[in-house]
């Protein structure tokens, strides 16, 4: 067991993900307590996992993990799936259009910037990992706590905005003092309880773990589900939603209103 549930509500996992390095991947365990949340943070390479990761390594890992603290959700920074050719966009699936995410995912084997391609590409085939262990992806509205696992889509700098902060900048950005800082101002939006520091991967996971709570447990009025449902077209993922924070209705009417 790699972790011990901490309280009656069900966990989640956070997965911020890179495809370079194992040491690049962020993980956080989210659960919500009488007082605040409670976040740890699991490290890939202090269980093994070293070097280039692997996708049937990583999902194997995930679903392990959150077996082990009893997790409902399995949140990752990423792509699901890709574009349906009749939605009406270009290079985009709706979720992405409407909340602006730097990498799009378009028709299969293309997107947008055609450098990310790499990284979606990942991204959808450890979505399919992750089902085929049991944990589909998410097809409509949580009504009641999740019983059952359910593996998400998320997009952090979507949550910043929707928290009303300015998004963490990219690592390569990144000053020091600038994690301390947006943790800093987290902490006074939602109360959290550590068990260690995070890397500019955790704190992004963490992040985006929180809309991943509020959906796990049945909290329509805190969690949003931005885009369109995932359905299979000739045998392939498409579009799908990424969940961010109900609060986030006004980035997206403003977002509407620059198209």
């Amino acid at each position: 067991m790699l972790l011990t549930p901490c309280a009656s509500l069900p966990p989640v996992i956070a997965i911020d993900l890179a495809t370079r390095r194992y040491q690049d991947i962020g993980i956080a365990v989210l659960t919500q307590t009488a007082q605040a949340i409670d976040v740890r943070f699991v490290r890939p390479t202090a269980h093994g996992l070293t070097g280039v990761p692997d996708i049937a390594q990583l999902a194997d890992f995930v679903t392990t993990l959150a077996q082990a603290v009893g997790a409902s959700v399995i949140a990752i920074d990423g792509p699901q799936a890709w574009k349906d050719p009749d939605n009406g966009l270009l290079h985009s699936r709706v979720s992405e259009r409407l909340l602006h995410t730097q990498s799009k995912a378009g028709l299969p084997g293309f997107c947008k910037p055609g450098t990310g391609l790499r990284f979606v590409n990942f991204s959808i085939a450890l979505f399919d990992q992750v089902a085929a262990l049991g944990w589909p992806r998410l097809a409509g509205p949580v009504t009641s706590p999740a019983t059952t696992g359910l593996a998400v889509e998320i997009f952090p700098t979507a949550t910043w905005r929707a928290l009303g902060c300015k998004p963490l900048p990219s690592k390569q950005a990144t000053q020091a003092g600038d994690i301390d800082a947006w943790l800093q101002r987290l902490q006074t939006l939602r109360p959290l309880t550590l068990e260690s520091a995070p890397s500019h991967d955790e704190l992004q996971a963490l992040v985006g773990g929180l809309a991943a709570l509020a959906l796990g447990q049945g909290e329509t009025a805190g969690a949003q589900l931005v885009g369109r449902p995932p359905f299979q077209l000739d045998g392939i993922w498409r579009e799908g939603y990424i969940v961010n924070l109900a609060d986030s209705s006004e980035v997206l009417t403003q977002n509407a209103k620059r198209r």
